[in-house]
């Protein structure tokens, strides 16, 4: 059975607003599998479409660590990013994965990719926790999904390693999984680099087996600006706070 064609897009200094922007574009307006590496954020505060400041973000803690606060395209919960956080982020096309178009099953699809990825690092007490990417009992990552009638998105920011003290412009969640058992976000959330020899090397797992599970093709360079343009339907935004 052929492998289905990827196109690999590496961003560099790209603010996560814009790389929000673009993977909207790249899910609404094209048609090819592309698959997204971005290794550094800027600063920011991301909630999924349906979060709410006032529950979600000390905003006074915000304003002070001069975060800006973006809500995306995709459900999910909220995250803090910066320059330690990497990003990686699948954009299918339904037809070439017709077992899981529904989001309980791609969600199980990249919990067994990514399993294969650590296994490349050696690393084996990763495992999907209730939609999470967890070491034991302990969040190292953030994911979310977003669906259209044709395509699929799914996006991961990798706590490579954080700071606590911007951890404090995110308010206690009032809807968390049942494992968290209303831990603190210090005490629920695990740097990567304590558990992962090394950011470049996991990068570079990623990419192997995502040569193994695709035929990836070199992309051309996009118009990110006329791609942004092309999409109608912007969810993306930059909140007031």
């Amino acid at each position: 059975m052929s492998k289905p064609a990827i196109k690999l897009l590496y961003l560099t200094n790209t603010t996560i607003y814009r790389q929000l922007m673009i993977e909207e574009a790249l899910l609404r307006v094209t048609k090819t599998n592309w698959c997204l590496v971005n290794r550094h954020l800027n600063p920011s505060i991301v909630m999924g479409l349906s979060g709410k400041v006032d529950k979600l973000i000390n905003v006074d803690k915000a304003k002070e660590l001069h975060l800006p606060v973006i809500k995306r395209f995709s459900g999910g919960g909220t995250v803090v990013v910066d320059d330690s956080t990497f990003c990686l982020t699948f954009v299918l096309s339904k037809s070439d994965f017709p077992n899981c178009v529904f989001p309980t099953p791609f969600m199980n699809w990249t919990g067994e990719f990514y399993k294969k990825v650590f296994d490349r690092v050696g690393v084996t007490s990763f495992a999907l926790r209730e939609n999470d990417y967890v070491f034991g009992d302990q969040k190292f990552a953030g994911n979310a999904q977003s669906f259209s009638s044709d395509r699929m998105l799914h996006h991961t920011s990798f706590l490579w390693d954080y700071d606590d003290e911007m951890m404090k412009a995110l308010k206690h969640p009032a809807k968390q999984p049942a494992y968290r058992a209303q831990r603190e976000h210090t005490s629920f959330l695990k740097r990567m680099k304590e558990v992962v020899p090394s950011k470049d090397g996991f990068i570079d797992a990623f990419l192997a087996e995502v040569e193994e599970e695709f035929n990836v093709e070199k992309s051309k360079p996009l118009d990110y600006d006329r791609l942004i343009a092309e999409n109608k339907r912007k969810l993306t935004t930059l909140i007031d706070i």
